[in-house]
Formats: structure tokens, sequence, C-alpha cells
């Protein structure tokens, strides 16, 4: 059971979403919500595929020049994602690494 306070946090918050980006608050209501059109991950998915393929392709030749150029794009592609997703969610701060003992 929420609280008066935290209900009426809650319905400020809903007004606020609705004002900003009525076709998003809608589309939570109905339960499909349309991510933002500013998302674009899918070039970065495909040169990580491609990063991928091609370090399995170093393995597989032995080709120490491959093996860096796939472990450099890997690398570029998964740092490239986060970023493209913290941009995507308006995230203003950046995530702390914390220690897990």
């Amino acid at each position: 059971m929420l609280s008066q306070g935290d209900r009426r946090r809650l319905e400020e918050l809903a007004d606020h979403l609705q004002a900003n980006d009525p076709e998003f608050a809608e589309g939570l209501r109905t339960g499909h919500p349309t991510p933002p059109r500013d998302d674009r991950r899918w070039p970065v998915v495909a040169a990580g595929l491609l990063a991928a393929t091609t370090f399995l392709i170093a393995l597989a030749t032995l080709s120490l020049l491959l093996t860096f150029a796939g472990l450099f794009g890997l690398g570029w592609a998964v740092i490239a994602y986060r970023e493209r997703v913290r941009r995507a969610h308006h995230w203003t701060t950046r995530p702390q690494w914390r220690r897990l003992s």
C-alpha cells in the first residue's frame, strides 16, 4: 500500500511524463512503449557481429593480425553499445563500478 506522499509523487511523475512525451505514456498504458527515435543500436550490433566473426576466423587461421583486429572491434562495439544505451535512456551520470567484496 502506498502512502499519501508516495501516491502524490507517483501522480506528479505520471503527469510530467504525459506532458513531456504523450506517445510514450500511452505506450506504457497499453503495455507496448515505443523506443526513442534516436535509439540507433543496430549499426553497433552489426559491427560487433562482424568483429566476432573476424575473431573466430582469426582463431581458425591462427592469424595474429586478425586476432587483434577482432578483439579491438569487439571492445569498441561493447563500449559504443553501452554509450548508445546510456544516451538513449538519457542517463546523465556514468555508472560507478562497485567491488564485489
